[in-house]
Order: structure tokens, then C-alpha cells, then sequence
């Protein structure tokens, strides 16, 4: 066999410890940058998936007056894209939140759809955050209220 070499028996104690002390700092400058790179692509995909439009954007003016067959076929598809986008969502853990919603009819059809929450002029206006607190409170089941 041939003949062994060891590299401890080569060092002496505080080089020893210099080295455990050098292995530590870059671990944790590996740590902090692998930290960053993951934080700023979590920050990339919440910002594309912000920005994932499911249907067309339309004004409640649009909306008052009548539509054509075309613009009928584009807010069907939307629909149909709602309901495609909570299946695929509830696989992966996320949750859909519609945002707009204006009409009771378009919150029953949302929660039909599966869509966990909604925003909008329907649900309520923009309130100051006391009057937030007592709307919230207002809404609470009974079972969580404080006692």
C-alpha cells in the first residue's frame, strides 16, 4: 500500500481554526446570495403573475351599452378562463382573487367558478382604515367574534 498522508498533522491549531472560520464566513455569503437570487425570483414571479389578465378590461361604460356578438365571445372565453385558471391554481396551492367586481351577478358567478376571493365597488368602496376594521368586524362569523 502506499504511503498516507495526513494534512491536519501539517497545520497547527489556529490555522486549523482560521480555516473553520473562513469555511463559516463563505457559507454564509453563499447563504445571503442564494438568499437574495431566491428572494428576487419570488418577487419576479409574484410580479407576472400580478400581471396575468385572465379577460378583457372593460369599463362599466362599455359594459351599460349593448355588446356585440364579438365582445359576447370575448367574455365567454374570460369565463372559461376563470375556471381553467382555479382549477390549475388549487393544484399548485395558490388561490384566485378577482378584482373589478362591480355586480352581485358577477360575485356569484366568480364563486361559482371557484374564485376565493374577490375585490370591488360591489363588495365595498375604499374606506378609511377604522371603518376597514368595523366592515371587517361587521362580517366576522359569529363563532370567531371575541367575547
Amino acid at each position: 500500500m502506499g504511503t498516507r498522508l495526513s494534512l491536519l498533522g501539517k497545520f497547527n491549531a489556529l490555522s486549523l481554526l482560521a480555516m473553520v472560520i473562513l469555511a463559516l464566513v463563505i457559507g454564509t455569503v453563499l447563504h445571503a446570495r442564494i438568499e437574495q437570487r431566491a428572494l428576487r425570483g419570488a418577487e419576479q414571479l409574484t410580479s407576472a403573475v400580478g400581471q396575468l389578465t385572465v379577460g378583457p378590461r372593460l369599463t362599466r361604460e362599455q359594459l351599460a351599452r349593448p355588446l356585440s356578438p364579438l365582445k359576447i365571445a370575448e367574455l365567454d372565453s374570460a369565463l372559461q378562463g376563470v375556471d381553467w385558471t382555479a382549477t390549475h391554481f388549487e393544484h399548485v396551492g395558490l388561490e384566485v382573487v378577482a378584482e373589478g367586481v362591480e355586480e352581485a351577478n358577477v360575485l356569484e358567478r366568480l364563486r361559482a367558478l371557484r374564485c376565493h376571493e374577490a375585490q370591488g365597488y360591489h363588495i365595498a368602496r375604499p374606506l378609511p382604515p377604522d371603518a376597514l376594521v368595523a366592515w371587517l368586524q361587521a362580517r366576522r362569523p359569529a363563532a370567531a367574534q371575541p367575547a
